[in-house]
């Protein structure tokens, strides 16, 4: 685990995720947007703005909203179905190469 995620885990159960300075909009780009804008600020906020995998920022990056529940199996687009991840993150977890993926509740 690198630094910058044992800083974003400590953050994160302290509750203490500070808003990040917004990119440029011709930079910002969520992918899934078959969710509300309201939602989808709701799990960015709650995952401190960063990928729930690796840790990584993703202010200023094209990002994924994944469902825990998929969409077609009767998944809510709610903040409780949803986290935030990065394209590359959630091209694996759909992939299911990591059986890890489940036991942490991203599938």
């Amino acid at each position: 685990m690198t630094t910058r995620q044992r800083t974003l885990l400590m953050r994160r159960r302290q509750g203490a995720c500070a808003l990040p300075r917004r990119a440029p909009a011709s930079r910002q780009a969520t992918l899934g947007s078959s969710v509300p804008a309201t939602v989808r600020n709701l799990v960015h906020a709650r995952d401190c703005y960063a990928c729930v995998c690796c840790g990584e920022s993703v202010t200023g990056e094209a990002s994924v909203l994944h469902f825990r529940k998929p969409e077609r199996h009767g998944g809510p687009a709610t903040p409780e179905n949803l986290i935030t991840v990065l394209p590359a993150c959630a091209d694996r977890i759909s992939a299911g190469r990591d059986p890890q993926d489940e036991t942490r509740g991203y599938r």
